[in-house]
């Protein structure tokens, strides 16, 4: 959502970022660390699994999308 939010702001590649966007990409880059701790138990295939399903989900909205797939 940044990099839309600059795209919009129609600056070119040699200028500077508005300091709101520097504050914003700053903090988030602050935050990252927490991603370390983050853990999500899964489980790929089965040993005895005859046949793998691919199921997916998807949604958006006017500022962001996601995506999900399961197997």
């Amino acid at each position: 959502m940044m990099i839309q939010k600059i795209w919009l702001l129609k600056i070119d590649w040699d200028q500077n970022l508005p300091r709101q966007e520097i504050e914003n990409f700053q903090r988030y880059v602050a935050e990252l660390h927490q991603l370390k701790d983050l853990k999500i138990p899964r489980c790929i295939l089965l040993k005895d699994s005859v046949a793998v399903q691919l199921i997916g989900f998807a949604d958006a909205s006017a500022q962001a999308y996601g995506v999900c797939l399961y197997a």
